[in-house]
């Protein structure tokens, strides 16, 4: 069995309504590849937070937060640093060693 590359896309959304479903549809249909999706909206106006709400409880690989319009360069700041916290606590978790049972003798 092969082990798919994982690939993590940071997305940052503003009043995407009219391409969103498209550019997630593609990204999530890429083959080959073990597809994260993180997203983080700047203060859409429009139904981008309804959208991305839609994808987030149909799939597992994709999830989303709400901000304020920061502009997009604090926006990708704030989803690199969601993206690091998140890989560093997966590492933690996968690296943690499981105590011993105490009860076994």
């Amino acid at each position: 069995m092969i082990n798919k590359v994982r690939v993590l896309v940071l997305m940052s959304t503003y009043n995407g309504e009219r391409f969103l479903k498209q550019q997630i549809d593609s990204i999530l249909s890429q083959e080959g590849v073990e597809v994260r999706l993180l997203v983080r909206d700047d203060g859409s106006k429009d139904h981008t937070c309804e959208i991305l709400e839609e994808y987030a409880s149909k799939y597992q690989n994709v999830e989303w937060k709400a901000g304020e319009n920061v502009g997009f360069v604090k926006s990708f700041s704030a989803l690199v640093r969601m993206a690091l916290d998140q890989t560093n606590m997966e590492e933690a978790v996968q690296t943690t060693p499981t105590p011993p049972n105490l009860g076994e003798s």
